[in-house]
């Protein structure tokens, strides 16, 4: 399918008059082009319909449109269908455009002009109203219809849709042509995770053509077991045979009984999905209630912790309070500490000059020495050798310093007992220094205003809340979560049942041909020979389809391998840091350094190429032509990877890649003008001044 030209009328933001009035021309993105250039481009600012484009796209092959996913939880992803019709809000994201539905105009609808296999089509999905006046979904209907200009063939309805599944595209394989962040996240997450997702690897086996071969196999055990019935139901009354009669019976009857249990974990599978629908759609109805009453159990279930701590907190101030008249301490405490400060400092002085007297003393008292013994000396003092004998006058000198020193010294050693008491004072007052509780006081009293607060905004809260829910039955609500969670959880049992089910049938029908083969003899009946040479046919026809399918699948991985790796490395900023990808069975990817060891912690721009690559690598082995439309594809990458990967599109695909990059990824000018040799055609959404919700496609770039 090659797209020529994409008509939007009154969908979504694409606003239009009534049919005949002015503005009712529908707005046309036109994909024709004399070049063989496949690069297009949508740009704009939120919230301008870019994401609105893809959308139409898939609704008009599908009738199918979808909210944006967001996380409830943090780690699981949910999205609502979109109404046709209604005013917005924040549950309500109809396709009518809000604007015509308020004046009362209802019709709206997409028509794709096409070519297929070398024939020009016409696929149109229109909406329309059943009565004068518009008030929900129930008051309108959708048709859908195909036109082939050159055979001028018509499909209506479920014939149109069976030719859009089975000769465009089906789709379950539509997600590796409609690409977006949720697309992204999931292969991103299939590389990631140690645990297999069985329904992409279901997708991806179809789009490889694996569930041919492998229906074909299965179609030949159900054959055989058929066979091998028949022929020991002929054979059952040989003796020789009763053993192997008996296990075949014994097989027979438990392949009974598992297909019974299949049938009821389908009935019973089934039944859940109905339940899950049906409750679903109930808990829409009151989502917004749903989010009231989950914040009021959260502010509710944190008030016990809230209160607990606020006992803890004014029994802590009562205990402080005990001590609080140390505080009128301070202020005296402070003026003591304050007097006896400068005499330390003082006796500190004091100490130090009587240490440097009886060094003095003591010099003079061995000059005395070293005379008597007539021993020369160093000064200490001055560090020269002085004689032993000395002057009259020196001595006299001596004499006088040393008594001057001798007195000084016993000045200053009287003051010691002052010394000892100072001391002893500080330390008792000391003790009280820093004993104030006031602060601690006030800091209690700080957290104890504060938690009072919360505790007070949170009660107003659970109060405007129950005031929002008068007349909700809350608990009503609450089981409608728990009920689909439950039918969840049922579905899920059955298909694992189903699974094991299957898998067990399996076994037996090898089990029953063996047997089968094990009984024949050369004097059975003509019947039991011919059922006997269709039987090792059968089996030679098993053994080879699973021989082909063994080969063809390690083929196939091998060059998903080959072409996702050489796609990778034209994507990654870090060519040489990196040799490529390998490819496991379950088709996660793992990223190689260039050692071609494992890259423990990849990078996200490094997963988000890797999951491009394994994208972009099974889209083209699939030999399905489709556009493919990508939207945000730059999404939490750097620039250098988003400028490969619209190279790697853009140069080289046979098929239309349209992207629809988000107003802060790509800038118009800077794409136009880096790309203006590939690029086919740039459009530009925007709203004229005035007019929300009413988008204008201007055509930007054109070759």
């Amino acid at each position: 399918m090659r797209i020529d030209t994409i008509q939007l009328y009154n969908w979504t933001s694409f606003w239009n008059a009534p049919r005949g009035e002015e503005g009712s021309t529908p707005h046309i993105f036109s994909f024709k082009s004399d070049s063989n250039r496949n690069g297009y481009a949508i740009f704009g600012e939120n919230s301008r319909g870019k994401t609105s484009f893809s959308s139409a796209v898939y609704w008009a092959l599908y009738g199918e449109a979808w909210t944006i996913p967001v996380s409830e939880d943090g780690k699981s992803l949910t999205r609502e269908r979109r109404p046709l019709v209604g005013h917005p809000n924040e549950e309500n994201n109809p396709l009518l455009n809000t604007t015509s539905f308020r004046e009362g105009n209802y019709d709206f609808y997409v028509v794709i002009n096409f070519t297929h296999n070398g024939e020009n089509y016409s696929l149109t999905r229109q909406a329309f109203a059943d009565k004068d006046s518009v008030t929900s979904d129930d008051d309108m209907s959708v048709n859908l219809l195909i036109r082939n200009f050159d055979t001028k063939e018509e499909f209506f309805e479920l014939e149109a849709q069976e030719f859009i599944i089975s000769d465009i595209l089906p789709k379950n394989l539509s997600r590796f042509f409609f690409l977006d962040g949720e697309s992204i996240t999931q292969y991103r997450a299939l590389i990631a995770s140690k645990v297999e997702n069985l329904e992409l690897r279901s997708n991806i086996e179809e789009i490889l053509n694996f569930p041919i071969l492998q229906r074909g196999i299965v179609d030949i055990r159900e054959i055989k077991s058929e066979y091998s019935t028949k022929k020991f139901q002929i054979s059952k009354d040989k003796k020789k045979n009763r053993k192997l009669i008996g296990i075949i019976e014994s097989a027979n009857t438990k392949i009974t009984g598992l297909k019974e249990i299949i049938d009821a974990q389908q009935v019973s599978w089934k039944k859940a999905d109905d339940m899950i629908a049906g409750l679903e759609s109930e808990l829409s109805l009151h989502k917004s209630s749903e989010a009231l009453i989950a914040e009021k159990d959260t502010l509710s279930g944190s008030m016990p912790s809230k209160s607990e701590r606020l006992r803890n907190y004014y029994q802590r101030r009562k205990n402080e309070n005990k001590e609080l008249w140390l505080h009128f301490l301070q202020e005296k405490v402070k003026n003591e500490l304050g007097k006896l400060d400068p005499m330390r400092t003082e006796i500190r002085k004091n100490n130090l000059e009587m240490v440097r007297l009886e060094s003095q003393i003591n010099h003079l008292k061995e000059l005395d020495q070293d005379e008597e013994n007539n021993v020369q000396t160093t000064c200490k003092l001055c560090n020269h050798t002085r004689s032993v004998k000395r002057s009259s006058e020196e001595k006299a000198k001596d004499l006088v310093d040393m008594n001057k020193y001798i007195s000084r010294h016993s000045e200053l050693k009287s003051q010691t007992d002052t010394e000892l008491e100072i001391n002893h004072r500080y330390d008792k007052i000391r003790n009280f220094k820093n004993i104030s509780r006031i602060s601690i006081i006030n800091q209690n009293s700080s957290e104890i205003k504060q938690l009072d607060e919360e505790i007070r905004i949170d009660n107003r809260r659970i109060d405007d809340i129950e005031s929002l829910l008068d007349g909700i039955d809350e608990e009503g609500v609450k089981k409608l979560r728990v009920d689909i969670r439950e039918q969840v959880e049922i579905r899920s049992k059955a298909e694992l049942r189903k699974a094991q089910a299957d898998k067990e049938i399996a076994k037996l029908q090898i089990l029953i041909s063996e047997s089968t083969r094990g009984q024949v003899g050369d004097d059975g009946s003509d019947e039991e020979k011919i059922l006997d040479k269709k039987l090792r046919l059968l089996d030679w026809m098993e053994g080879m389809l699973s021989s082909v399918l063994n080969e063809y699948s390690q083929t196939t991985r091998i060059q998903v391998e080959r072409i996702a790796s050489d796609t990778f490395m034209s994507l990654t900023n870090n060519p040489e840091g990196l040799s490529g990808l390998t490819l496991n069975t379950s088709f996660g990817l793992t990223i190689l350094d260039h050692e071609d060891f494992p890259v423990s912690n990849p990078t996200p721009g490094m997963m988000q190429c890797a999951a491009i690559s394994l994208i972009d690598t099974l889209g083209k082995i699939s030999n399905i032509e489709f556009p493919i439309l990508f939207d945000t594809p730059g999404a939490s990458i750097d620039q250098t990877h988003r400028d490969n990967i619209v190279s790697h599109y853009w140069n080289n695909r046979d098929v239309q890649f349209v992207i629809i990059p988000s107003s802060g990824e790509y800038r118009a000018d800077e794409v136009e003008s880096k790309y203006e040799e590939i690029i086919a055609r740039t459009w530009e959404l925007e709203f004229p001044k005035g007019s929300p919700n009413k988008t204008k496609v201007r055509n930007r770039m054109w070759n």
